[in-house]
């Protein structure tokens, strides 16, 4: 199941759009499909309590070695266009519009998070916001910040690209030593 949305992400994330707001949404598309391939329970790293581990769980660590040095890569072209958008709109004297649902919110999935997300509750007032360019920079890059290194705070906690990164090594040296015996 999870092999074709990864081969689908891959898909997705080779065909890079041009503005930053569907750009965003592809990447963290791409790094939420690395992350539900990890975290599935029959196929990804839960699946190594299983002395034989399904053939899924492999093919996917394969793909996931695949995707995720791509969405680090589609994060780096993020950054660099975010730069030259930024650039533009200074040299112009032009303010940008940093629209808080347009980026994914908080991070991708809040949508899983329900209602009483604490960090649902202020994005109303962040949905079209105009601000200085910098700012706007800013504002876009901790959002980047976030989806890379993670965040926990206050019971909440999302797992970054740098998690999940950590996860893949984890999944690929369990498998290997259940599959193996061990190096």
């Amino acid at each position: 199941m999870l092999i074709s949305s990864d081969s689908l992400s891959l898909a997705a994330l080779q065909q890079f759009p041009s503005d930053i707001a569907t750009a965003l949404k592809t990447v963290r598309g791409g790094a939420a499909t690395a992350s539900d391939c990890v975290l599935c329970p029959q196929c990804g790293s839960v699946a190594l309590n299983d002395l034989t581990p399904p053939i899924e769980l492999f093919q996917n660590t394969m793909l996931l070695g695949t995707i995720i040095p791509i969405v680090a890569n589609g994060y780096a072209r993020l950054l660099k266009m975010i730069d030259e958008e930024t650039n533009i709109a200074i040299a112009a004297g032009q303010n940008k519009t940093f629209r808080f649902q347009d980026y994914g919110g908080f991070f991708e999935s809040q949508h899983k998070l329900g209602p009483k997300c604490p960090c649902d509750a202020g994005s109303i007032s962040f949905n079209s916001v105009e601000m200085p360019a910098q700012e706007w920079r800013r504002t876009v890059c901790a959002l980047l910040r976030i989806d890379v290194h993670g965040y926990e705070q206050g019971g909440l906690k999302h797992k970054g690209l740098k998690d999940l990164i950590t996860d893949l090594v984890s999944l690929i040296f369990l498998s290997n030593t259940l599959r193996f015996g061990g190096f």
